[in-house]
C-alpha cells in the first residue's frame, strides 16, 4: 500500500525539474504532502503557514520568481493522474524518498539532491559503492574499448555508473554487465535516465536498458512517462557524480556534458579522474585539461582504487582557465525548453506548451513570440507549431 506521502513524492517528480531549489525547500521544512497542498493553495486567497513564509524569505528569491514557479508547478499539477499500484507492479517501478531504508545516503551531499527517485532493479544496489565512467557520445574506437575494459575490472569492487547514451555511456554498461554475467553477479550497473525509467533513450537501446533493470538498475527523478529533455540530460550528470565515489572521465572534448558530471562530482567533494588520449585529438581536449589541473590520470582499475581511497584536492585552483564554465553564447534554458515542448508533428496551444515545459503560461507566451520572430515556430488557429526549415 502506498501511503500519502509517497504519492505526494510521485506528483513532485511530475511538477518540479530536477534540482529546483524551492520544491527541495519546501517539502524539507514540511512534508512532500504538506508542500504539496501549499502550492494547491497558493493565489486561492487561503492563508499559508508562517513555515511556507519563512522558506520563501530564507531563499532571498523575488516574489515574482516564486509566483511564476508555483503557478508553472499548479499548471501540471492540473493534468496529473496517480499512478496505480497495479500499474506500477506490472512496470516493476517504485519512487522512493530519503525516509526509505533502501534511499541512497551518499546522495544527501549534493547541494540540489532528487526530490525522489524512481527506480526499476534493485533499490538495493543504491547503496553499494559506485563509481561513475562516463565520456563522449562521439567516442572514437579507442575510447569506447577503453571504457569498455576499465567498466569490466572495476566491477570487481564497485557498481558501474553511466547515463545509458551512445558512446562511452553505453560501453561502461556493457563492460559492467559483462563482468557481471562472468561473475553471476546481480549488481552490476546503474543507468541514470534523463526521461521517465520507462522510457528508455535512446531507444536503440532498450536491451541494454532491460540488461540494467535485470543486473542493477534504472534511476531517474523524473515522473514515469517523463521524455528525456535536453535540460534532463544537464540535470541528470549531478546525480550520476553523486551516486559515485568517484568519477571518471574516459574520453571528452573541451564541450562536453561529461564535464558537467566532473564538476558536480567536484561540487560533492569526490575525486575525478581522467584517461589521457592522442594529444592532438579534440575528443580528448576536455580529459587533458582535467589532468592538467589536478584530476587523477587513470590508465587501470587500479588507479581508480586508488584515487577514491584517498583525499583528491580541488582542482582549478588558479591553474589554467576554467574548462567548466560554458562560453557565454547567448543560450535562453527557458526559450529551449518552451522549443522542446512543441509538438513535432502537431499544434499546441500556449497553455499545452507551458505545462510541458514547466513554465508559466506568460512566460511561455512570451518565448513563443521570440521563436516566431527568429521563424523557428509559426502561430495558426489550432495553436502553435515548428516551422519547416528551409533547405
Amino acid at each position: 500500500m502506498i501511503d500519502a506521502e509517497h504519492r505526494a513524492a510521485q506528483a513532485w517528480t511530475y511538477i518540479a525539474e530536477g534540482g529546483n531549489q524551492l520544491a527541495h525547500a519546501l517539502i524539507t521544512a514540511s512534508s512532500y504532502e504538506q508542500a504539496l497542498a501549499w502550492v494547491r493553495q497558493y493565489g486561492t486567497g487561503s492563508v499559508l503557514a508562517q513555515e511556507f513564509d519563512d522558506v520563501v524569505a530564507r531563499l532571498r528569491t523575488s516574489k515574482s520568481f516564486v509566483e511564476r514557479t508555483i503557478r508553472a508547478w499548479q499548471l501540471r499539477l492540473e493534468h496529473y493522474s496517480e499512478i496505480s499500484e497495479v500499474s506500477l507492479g506490472r512496470l516493476g517501478a517504485q519512487c522512493l524518498i530519503p525516509a526509505d531504508s533502501c534511499w541512497p545516503g551518499i546522495l544527501n551531499d549534493m547541494f540540489a539532491p532528487p526530490l525522489a527517485l524512481w527506480i526499476r532493479g534493485d533499490a538495493e544496489v543504491l547503496n553499494k559503492p559506485g563509481i561513475a565512467i562516463v565520456g563522449s557520445r562521439a567516442a572514437s574506437t579507442y575510447g569506447q574499448r577503453l571504457a569498455r575494459n576499465l567498466a569490466y575490472e572495476i566491477s570487481e569492487s564497485h557498481v558501474v555508473v553511466s547515463g545509458g547514451a551512445f558512446g562511452i555511456d553505453a560501453q561502461v554498461h556493457v563492460g559492467a554487465l559483462q563482468h557481471g554475467q562472468a561473475t553471476n553477479s546481480r549488481q552490476s550497473t546503474i543507468i541514470v535516465s534523463a526521461g521517465g525509467v520507462d522510457r528508455p533513450y535512446p531507444a536503440s537501446h532498450a536491451d541494454l536498458f532491460t540488461q540494467a533493470i535485470a543486473h542493477g538498475a534504472v534511476i531517474s527523478e523524473s515522473a514515469l512517462g517523463s521524455a528525456p529533455q535536453r535540460h534532463r540530460f544537464l540535470s541528470r550528470n549531478r546525480i550520476i557524480a553523486g551516486l559515485a565515489a568517484g568519477t571518471v572521465v574516459v574520453e571528452a572534448p573541451m564541450r562536453s556534458g561529461a564535464l558537467s558530471t566532473a564538476r558536480h562530482a567536484i561540487d560533492c567533494g569526490r575525486p575525478v579522474g581522467a584517461c589521457p588520449g592522442q594529444v592532438d585529438s579534440p575528443g580528448s581536449q576536455g580529459s587533458h585539461a582535467l589532468i592538467r589541473d589536478g584530476a587523477t590520470l587513470i590508465r587501470h582499475a587500479d588507479d581508480v582504487r586508488e584515487m577514491v581511497s584517498w583525499q583528491q584536492l580541488q582542482l582549478g585552483d588558479g591553474m589554467g582557465e576554467d574548462i567548466f564554465s560554458m562560453p557565454d553564447d547567448g543560450f535562453d534554458p527557458v526559450l529551449e525548453k518552451v522549443w522542446e515542448a512543441i509538438p513535432v508533428r502537431s499544434c499546441a496551444d500556449a497553455q499545452a506548451v507551458a505545462r510541458v515545459a514547466g513554465v508559466s503560461v506568460q512566460e511561455a507566451q512570451a518565448k513563443l513570440a521570440l521563436l516566431e520572430l527568429t521563424g523557428r515556430v509559426s502561430r495558426s488557429v489550432r495553436g502553435w507549431k515548428r516551422a519547416k526549415i528551409k533547405q
